[in-house]
């Protein structure tokens, strides 16, 4: 695995030919680089032979020095996630109180009865199936090609479908649009986003709530298990409001939730004929972003050396087998020669395989109550 970046010559070369995706800027600098990573970390597989064989790719992760948006100039879109592809993380109590506490913010703060409710990305249905559940008078539609649920529920009340949300579904109008963790997936973002804001009615009372990871809290911890390359477009409070605006929202909030991990977004329809007030704000995140290039290689070897002398113990089991977890196992051991499993709530991935050049068995466990 290479993290290494090139000389600032060969940066400059690289970047020449290259923009922002939200701003067209050409003021852009690589600070990470890894070379054939796993497209995909919570793929269900079946064999280790099969986690040997998944697919690769690059991750060339620049920063816009004009607007501070962060993103994969490698990556490379393919619809790539069906039923096999599950990243719930619902399973675990403390995220699921997180949704609970969340699911009740919505209803009681933005109070939505008898509300027509699209989820883009829906996942398992989980969250959208609480919202609907909430009042007798809502209605919801799930859209995700992951999705393996029924495709009815709450007496047709909840109505999934396994595809992508893509131009045909707006015609089914929505007074409430969710869309949690899918824009961080999409290496453009404004068109995306402006395809979602037909799909809200025209009232004045219609909302769309978006969440995703904050890139700035990611680059401040040095979290390099959350840089893996299904995480396309990183978003700070000024970019992600950037993309909404450039699409045709109105942000009323961005607000920092789950151990100020996530941004969770308000927003509303603005009219097409109003032109956006617009002001560039980087941030900090070049600056961050330079701390985090001048750390990755020191934490992923005090990883790697920490692991080592573990396995020199008896067997070391890494907890969690989603994103996060599968990219430090990639980073630290990607020949599988300290790491024995990955050990993870969701009962999916019980003795399934992570995605490396040897192969792990990830164990799942039962969530314990109480």
């Amino acid at each position: 695995m290479d993290v290494l970046l090139g000389t600032p010559r060969q940066n400059e070369h690289f970047l020449a030919t290259y923009c922002c995706p939200l701003w067209s800027s050409t003021t852009l600098t690589l600070f990470v680089r890894r070379c054939s990573v796993p497209v995909l970390t919570n793929l269900l597989i079946e064999t280790q032979e099969a986690a040997r064989q998944v697919q690769r790719g690059d991750i060339l992760l620049v920063v816009c020095t004009n607007c501070g948006f962060v993103f994969n100039e490698a990556f490379e879109h393919a619809e790539r996630y069906n039923e096999y592809y599950d990243n719930s993380q619902a399973h675990a109590p403390s995220f699921e109180r997180y949704l609970d506490t969340l699911v009740q913010s919505l209803l009681v703060e933005q109070h939505l009865p008898q509300c027509r409710i699209i989820e883009v990305g829906c996942g398992d249905g989980f969250f959208l199936q609480k919202l609907v559940e909430a009042d007798a008078r809502n209605t919801g539609y799930g859209f995700d090609p992951s999705y393996r649920g029924s495709a009815c529920a709450l007496d047709g009340r909840l109505r999934f479908e396994t595809r992508y949300y893509d131009d045909i579904c707006p015609e089914m109008l929505a007074d409430v649009l969710v869309c949690r963790h899918v824009i961080e997936h999409m290496k453009r973002p404004v068109p995306f986003l402006r395809m979602l804001r037909r799909a809200l009615s025209p009232s004045a009372h219609a909302r769309a709530f978006f969440e995703t990871p904050a890139i700035d809290w990611i680059l401040r911890n040095t979290t390099i298990w959350d840089i893996y390359y299904e995480h396309c477009s990183y978003f700070s409070t000024e970019t992600i409001t950037l993309a909404l605006e450039l699409a045709g929202f109105q942000v009323q909030c961005v607000k920092r939730t789950f151990g100020d991990q996530y941004l969770w977004v308000e927003a509303t329809v603005r009219d097409w004929e109003q032109v956006p007030s617009i002001t560039l704000e980087p941030g900090s995140i070049p600056s961050l972003a330079f701390q985090f290039q001048r750390n990755e290689q020191l934490f992923c070897e005090q990883w790697r050396q920490t692991i080592q002398t573990l396995s020199q113990d008896g067997p070391v089991a890494l907890v969690g087998a989603a994103g996060k977890g599968v990219t430090l196992a990639h980073l630290v051991d990607p020949d599988c020669q300290f790491i024995a499993c990955l050990v993870d709530l969701n009962p999916q991935k019980q003795q399934k395989f992570r995605n490396s050049s040897a192969a792990l068995p990830s164990l799942g466990q039962k969530p314990q109550r109480g």
